[in-house]
């Protein structure tokens, strides 16, 4: 599938969510604390329903190797740094740090994907 195969599929909340997602993941697991905080987060970023782009986010995971899970997000950073305004992606990042610290712990990969995300959006 390419990247704009999944984008075509997942649009931009669901990017959005596929991130969320992947930083709740990147230690391995998806602790509930995690899960909980991706609802929380994801809400401050839409009206609709987080459920549904949660499920089409994991669905479509599932079917991704971890190299073309990174190589989609780097794309999709990239598109949300020209498209957003420097406050949404400061409200992204926080985001994205309240999700990797929601279990207690901040994994390398968790602080990895962090990284990427400033550097997209400071770039």
């Amino acid at each position: 599938m390419t990247n704009q195969e999944i984008f075509d599929d997942l649009g931009e909340m669901g990017t959005l969510m596929m991130l969320f997602l992947e930083m709740a993941t990147a230690d391995g697991e998806c602790s509930k604390e995690e899960l909980e905080t991706i609802f929380e987060s994801a809400a401050n970023f839409t009206d609709q329903n987080v459920e549904q782009f949660l499920r089409n986010a994991i669905r479509v995971a599932k079917t991704l190797s971890f190299e073309d899970r990174v190589s989609y997000l780097n794309v999709g950073l990239e598109f949300f740094s020209e498209k957003f305004s420097a406050e949404m992606k400061k409200s992204i990042l926080n985001e994205l740090a309240k999700i990797a610290h929601s279990d207690g712990t901040i994994h390398d990969n968790e602080s990895s994907l962090y990284k990427m995300a400033v550097r997209r959006f400071t770039a």
